[in-house]
């Protein structure tokens, strides 16, 4: 079965539950289970905004993303914490890959509307479109495959794909069969 497992980004920052998470994904995994995990970025992601003299701004709950913001989420959303994930999946014995959500245009969004603008929180924005055939390779490669919260969108007039942060609703761990033929 496939499955979304979204994991908040508070869980993060303890070591023990990012080990008791590996563990489980790693067993989930080696039952046979096809697993795309999503993660956030929690105190390490804003703790590293602060350090770079980066306010954050929250809007119902949804972090303004200016272009700083954004990426400084890639760096350490895609970087530091993917490779964190990836590594304590791999070392419960299931290999993991960590990448991000714009490799290969596999997940796409489209801006979010705020107060009836389209982009009014930044680099925000609604998950639209997954690129199957690029996750499926990593399934059939036997990967259980970490990203982070994250996709590509054009943004405005542009004809390049600008990458913008996709929020997904789920508070803490989400684990469900997913349908992802779409």
């Amino acid at each position: 079965m496939r499955m979304v497992v979204k994991v908040a980004g508070a869980l993060l920052d303890d070591a023990a539950a990012m080990e008791t998470l590996a563990r489980q994904v790693a067993q989930l995994a080696h039952q046979g289970h096809e697993i795309l995990v999503v993660h956030g970025g929690g105190k390490i992601f804003t703790g590293t905004l602060q350090r770079m003299g980066i306010e954050s701004k929250f809007v119902n709950g949804l972090r303004v993303t200016d272009r700083e913001t954004r990426d400084v989420a890639v760096m350490v959303l895609g970087g530091l914490l993917n490779k964190r994930l990836a590594g304590a999946i791999s070392g419960r014995g299931t290999a993991a890959i960590g990448i991000c959500a714009s490799d290969s245009s596999c997940f796409l969004a489209e801006p979010m509307m705020h107060n009836e603008v389209i982009g009014g929180l930044g680099f925000v924005g609604y998950l639209t479109g997954v690129n199957l055939e690029f996750l499926e390779s990593f399934w059939k490669a036997g990967l259980c495959r970490w990203r982070r919260a994250w996709a590509s969108a054009p943004m405005g007039n542009s004809t390049t794909s600008t990458p913008i942060i996709w929020r997904p609703p789920a508070p803490n761990i989400f684990m469900r069969p997913a349908d992802l033929s779409h």
